[in-house]
């Protein structure tokens, strides 16, 4: 893909696709058009994008909420594609269409490399995670986005085990599982060598 010419984010043959948008169908389509596996992944994935890209941040407003950050604008964002025709549901996960496909493929073509490099890896993160382990990344990595939230107290007792799990999946290096399991880095490495692991 690095190959291909990508210029200001994608969309010159689609002037009525905003750049949020854009960037939700680069979502979708990155990955072999692997769909995202729901509304929760949607917000959090855009949520992670958005984490890179200031102007989207501020565009996206996430604010704490039940499970973590969540905007109303990427929640209507999706389903203003959903009512073009360009994104589709099969049971919970949310996936181009075929007019969404084809309006994807420019975008590719246009976006700039970073931007594609960016969500393909959130993606690459984020869309095969388990829903809590989807969270204790989120949640341990930005703290401030759970004061609402009604799952952290469950996810407490767990985030060792899941932050182990990331950790043997690839997901995190040792310091960021060690980070997200609130452990230091050799309390950390014992813990998942099995030494403390029961």
């Amino acid at each position: 893909m690095s190959s291909r010419n990508r210029q200001n984010g994608g969309g010159g043959d689609n002037p009525r696709l905003n750049a949020a948008e854009r960037i939700f169908l680069l979502l979708l389509k990155v990955q072999d058009r692997e769909p995202v596996p729901g509304n929760l992944f949607a917000q959090k994935e855009a949520f992670l994008i958005a984490k890179n890209l200031g102007p989207l941040e501020e565009y996206f407003d996430f604010d704490p909420h039940l499970q973590g950050p969540y905007s109303e604008v990427v929640e209507s964002t999706i389903d203003d594609l959903r009512f073009r025709g360009y994104v589709g549901k099969s049971g919970k996960e949310i996936e181009l269409t075929q007019k969404g496909n084809a309006i994807a493929e420019d975008i590719i073509d246009q976006a700039d490399s970073d931007v594609f490099s960016l969500v393909e890896d959130v993606k690459n993160l984020a869309n095969d995670l388990t829903k809590d382990e989807l969270l204790v990344y989120i949640y341990y990595t930005y703290p401030q986005m759970t004061t609402k939230s009604w799952e952290k107290s469950d996810l407490e007792p767990k985030r060792r085990e899941i932050a182990a799990k990331l950790y043997n999946k690839s997901k995190v290096s040792l310091s960021k599982g060690a980070d997200l399991a609130g452990m230091d880095l050799i309390d950390f490495r014992r813990y998942i060598s099995g030494a403390d692991n029961n």
